[in-house]
């Protein structure tokens, strides 16, 4: 998917129009900001989930003084890896660019996914990492082979919460963002990896085929700004959500669904694919290049 698909970081300039009355029953159309995908996702870093929960965030001391206070059993549990990690790999997301200490394992070309070996397996650390893990869509590939990265929550392995969130950082100064927004950063790096995915995922031992650019429903362009989600329930959500007054709720659900790369947004002039019309005031579309399709309202692409 190209960048155009997401919010350009300039809240004042990008709009989501949605005509919303035949998905929730009103009538009218119900104009979304993109404060509304931004401001949620901004809400979900400021909590710690993108870098953990709050249940291993460090106090006022620092991770370095906090690490040297743990005992040597806690540490113990960090094992060596015999091999090194050459791919991470997020649903149909593919990342090679893999930066490692020790036992910790992040994508510099990828989100903030911090992971790490203990006791013979791939454990998420970060609260990102856990809740890609949690859903069984992230993996490592080590020695030709994909293994599950697993979610031990915020404890694994029975390490404590200082020792944790050492290791949590450890991963984020291998793997920084650059400068600018790092919303628009984990957005673009997922759809950078969707294309990596399509184009080298067999060297990985990955079944991949270039998709044709061709629907059993037609080729369409997106007529005005809007979403999409790959789950219609999920879509009617948002919807009702944002329909019944609850802009927070909507705002939070959407925000979760863009970072899970669950929703993706589209603009106007994007040329997509319908691949499904089973909901008659609803439309599932694929964007040009990609595999998934993704539920929305019928007038993001035809006229009533």
């Amino acid at each position: 998917m190209s960048n155009d698909h997401t919010p350009d970081g300039n809240q004042e300039n990008y709009t989501l129009n949605h005509p919303l009355e035949s998905a929730i029953g009103q009538s009218g159309s119900v104009k979304m900001g993109a404060k509304l995908v931004l401001g949620a996702i901004a809400a979900i870093v400021a909590i710690g989930f993108l870098f953990g929960s709050k249940d291993n965030a460090p106090g006022t001391s620092t991770i370095t003084e906090q690490a040297a206070k743990s005992s040597p059993s806690q540490k113990s549990t960090q094992t060596k890896t015999s091999s090194s990690v050459t791919a991470i790999l997020g649903k149909k997301s593919l990342f090679t660019n893999i930066k490692s200490s020790g036992n910790i394992y992040c994508p510099a070309d990828g989100p903030s996914w911090v992971i790490a070996e203990l006791d013979g397996d791939f454990v998420a650390i970060n609260g990102v990492a856990r809740g890609w893990a949690n859903k069984g869509d992230l993996s490592v590939y080590r020695g030709e082979k994909w293994i599950t990265v697993k979610d031990q929550g915020v404890n694994p392995s029975g390490l404590k919460s200082d020792v944790v969130s050492e290791m949590i950082q450890t991963g984020l100064n291998l793997c920084p963002y650059g400068k600018g927004s790092p919303i628009d950063q984990i957005t673009n790096r997922l759809e950078e990896g969707s294309a990596r995915y399509i184009d080298i995922g067999s060297q990985y031992g990955l079944a991949t085929e270039k998709i044709q650019n061709a629907s059993p429903l037609g080729k369409k362009t997106v007529r005005i700004n809007g979403f999409g989600c790959t789950d219609f329930d999920r879509f009617e959500r948002i919807l009702s959500l944002h329909g019944s007054g609850d802009e927070k709720a909507a705002d939070r659900l959407l925000g979760i669904s863009v970072v899970n790369q669950e929703c993706v947004g589209f603009k106007t002039g994007d040329t997509v694919f319908v691949e499904d019309v089973s909901w008659s005031s609803s439309r599932c579309i694929r964007p040009e290049g990609e595999t998934n399709c993704y539920w929305t309202v019928k007038a993001m692409v035809e006229r009533d």
